[in-house]
């Protein structure tokens, strides 16, 4: 399947995500608002003990917050998703979903922060195992492919050895008619 579409940088990742904050920060006090950006959109490495260990549940200022903030994190997140392949895609996407109903259990005061932080870092490990199995078996295809190639092309050499060996073999069993005159032979 083929589709034209422009991509989507990591500047107009950010831009989506700057924009879409300074938005926001006229609604939300600072502290709130970065509170919420945090717990959204979650570090690389996951959350710390921190946050794993807090047994809060969001205020009603932080409810109106996390809702808007992760609203921003799915509609930034999803353009930049364009880029990759289909199967990263449904990849990224089953884990976005996996978040955000993470994220509607703590906005629906079901979960505490730190449950909500177990949850996205089993996500992000999940998602993490996932891309690794998919890297090797694409390592592995590239390796077969590889193994596959290298075999065609002995295949075509030893056809062409074989070629050129029966060109210049001599035809049949060949007779020879010698004769020695004197220390001289002289075969036909």
């Amino acid at each position: 399947v083929f589709a034209c579409a422009v991509q989507v940088t990591e500047e107009d990742t950010s831009d989506c995500y700057s924009e879409a904050f300074a938005e926001l920060s006229s609604k939300y006090d600072e502290l709130t608002l970065e509170k919420a950006i945090s717990m959204v959109v979650p570090p690389e490495e996951g959350f710390p003990f921190v946050v794993l260990s807090s047994q809060d549940r969001a205020t009603n200022t932080e409810v109106a917050a996390l809702k808007d903030v992760g609203g921003v994190w799915e509609s930034c997140s999803r353009e930049r998703w364009t880029n990759v392949s289909p199967q990263h895609r449904k990849t990224y996407i089953a884990t976005s979903n996996e978040i955000l109903a993470s994220l509607a259990r703590l906005i629906a005061l079901k979960t505490t922060y730190g449950e909500y932080g177990a949850e996205v870092n089993g996500s992000l490990a999940s998602l993490d195992q996932q891309l690794g199995g998919m890297e090797r078996e694409a390592r592995a295809k590239r390796a077969a492919e590889s193994r596959e190639r290298m075999e065609a092309a002995a295949r075509l050499s030893s056809q062409i050895q074989s070629s050129i060996d029966q060109a210049t073999a001599p035809v049949g069993n060949p007779v020879y008619n010698c004769t020695t005159i004197g220390n001289t032979t002289t075969c036909q």
